[in-house]
């Protein structure tokens, strides 16, 4: 019995003595490798193994920023660089002076809306929205407007240096801008039916065999649809026509970014009446026009300068009362680093929409009062040009006047010279001249003619030419701007009485 319980015992010791080494071993297989791996580990392994692919759509629309798509005003910018370049090499391509219109057009968010299928709802509780701002933030932001800009011309009329505005917006206000871009050019056009792959496929162009051109494969402007179709999902029209071609190519597509094809939503036909050529592209795209506007605009102006052989014409629309307002006033003949101009407004209503308890300013969001100073300051401005063309007249005859006569002296010794050389000569050697002349030389031996005589006569031709031009431009510009006066001449012979009947255009006597 007690060997039984020993066996017992013993066979009771031993048991969990096994059971204790499953787990470590098990975890020593896991260790080691040599485990068995569960479900999971298998099928991430299987991932891991297999080949994966990309359309390269798909890859550029990952890495925007290799073709310098990395923001919304990055991305405006190249779309418009993109389309401006194809442009100059179509014309190029057939030996065209280029000729391209390039419009920027801003995108309010409501029409925006719209053309994607959103209706708009009124706002019941504006405070509830980001780009809220109260009455009583608006009226700290414009009084420190107010006093940045009254900062600003003290350190003009001192001569300072002007530092540039800086940007004061509201909460959420410019997040979302969209653009309308179009290009518009006079060169080569694409064939009907390659339009679709010609700017709905990436990797796909006409350029693969050929050198010196702006690019190869027309990766900015397929950039530009997927742009599009990311920022707002808004598809491309393009217009098209090849010389000698009775009809304009109309496409209307988008892309399919994961399998690189192009989706056409409408391609037809339709007559050149006009016999054009070219290409008109058209993209809706994400912006920012504010970040990015000297940009474009030095791109521009560096563009006119490379290639002087090319005429463009750009324009930016935009129904922002803010943007809108901007006068040129270069337009004007007015040096705004120079000129000093003050600008005085007096609105007269019965209801004058000041804001603050102040009533110091008058706030910026009244269209129909910012579109009146415009209108206003402009009348203003081109009354003040035409003063200001005047002075600039007056300020160039003078400066010609004192450039010939700084010249009198020089050409007058030097044709006395010449004369005097002449007359020198004895008759046999000298050639035959006509009786003025001869009389001319006479006087100069004589010295009846001197110098001085030349001096006169060219300083009289000087004030005689400066008199004739100074009338012209008056007959031109000045005395028809003066006000004028009707004048009645009644007749010498008093014997009759007559009754005048006036009007505007005539005068009539009655003689009764």
């Amino acid at each position: 019995m007690d060997s039984s319980d020993d066996e017992a015992i013993g066979g009771g010791g031993s048991a969990p003595a096994e059971t204790k080494k499953k787990p470590a071993a098990a975890a020593k297989g896991r260790a080691t490798g040599k485990g068995k791996a569960g479900p999971k580990a298998e099928s991430k392994a299987k991932e891991s193994s297999l080949l994966k692919q990309k359309s390269p759509a798909e890859f550029f629309a990952e890495n925007k920023n290799i073709a310098g798509f990395d923001n919304p005003g990055k991305s405006l910018y190249t779309t418009m660089r993109e389309l401006v370049e194809n442009a100059l090499d179509s014309a190029e391509s057939i030996s065209e002076l280029p000729d391209i219109e390039i419009t920027i057009e801003e995108i309010t968010k409501s029409k925006f809306n719209t053309m994607i299928g959103l209706v708009d709802r009124e706002r019941v509780d504006e405070a509830l929205y980001d780009d809220f701002e109260s009455d009583k933030a608006r009226e700290k932001r414009l009084a420190k407007e107010a006093r940045f800009q009254e900062t600003q011309a003290k350190n003009a009329a001192l001569g300072k240096k002007v530092k540039e505005a800086p940007t004061v917006r509201a909460k959420g206000r410019g997040e979302a801008a969209f653009f309308r871009v179009t290009c518009k050019d006079n060169g080569r056009g694409m064939p009907h039916d390659d339009i679709p792959n010609m700017l709905g496929r990436v990797l796909s162009g006409t350029k693969y065999g050929l050198r010196q051109t702006r690019g190869k494969f027309g990766l900015g402007a397929k950039m530009a649809l997927i742009w599009s179709k990311m920022s707002t999902g808004l598809p491309i029209d393009i217009k098209s026509a090849m010389k000698g071609q009775n009809y304009i190519s109309f496409c209307r597509l988008d892309i399919d970014i994961h399998k690189n094809v192009p989706h056409v939503h409408l391609h037809e036909k339709k007559a050149n009446k006009d016999h054009w050529h070219g290409a008109e592209i058209q993209v809706v795209i994400e912006g920012n026009w504010t970040t990015h506007r000297s940009k474009i605009l030095h791109y521009m102006r560096q563009m006119a300068v490379i290639t002087p052989y090319a005429q463009f014409l750009f324009r930016f629309l935009s129904d922002a009362a803010d943007k809108n307002l901007t006068v040129s006033w270069n337009s004007y003949k007015i040096n705004q680093q120079q000129d000093k101009i003050g600008v005085f407004v007096s609105i007269v209503s019965t209801k004058i929409p000041f804001k603050g308890t102040g009533k110091e300013y008058i706030g910026d969001d009244i269209t129909e009062i910012a579109s009146a100073v415009k209108s206003a300051l402009k009348q203003c401005c081109l009354q003040l040009k035409s003063k200001i063309m005047k002075k600039l007249q007056a300020r160039e005859r003078q400066d010609r006047k004192r450039n010939l006569n700084r010249y009198i002296p020089d050409v007058a010794r030097a044709i006395m010279e010449t004369l005097v050389e002449i007359a020198d000569e004895s008759p046999p050697k000298r050639p035959r001249y006509d009786k003025e002349d001869e009389e001319l030389l006479d006087k100069v031996n004589s010295q009846e003619v001197t110098e001085t005589t030349f001096r006169d006569c060219l300083a009289q031709h000087v004030e005689q030419v400066d008199y004739e031009m100074a009338l012209e431009y008056a007959m031109q510009s000045g005395v028809s701007e003066e006000p004028r006066e009707d004048i009645y001449l009644n007749s010498l012979d008093a014997s009759y009485k007559f009754v005048d009947f006036q009007s505007p255009l005539f005068v009539f006597k009655f003689i009764p």
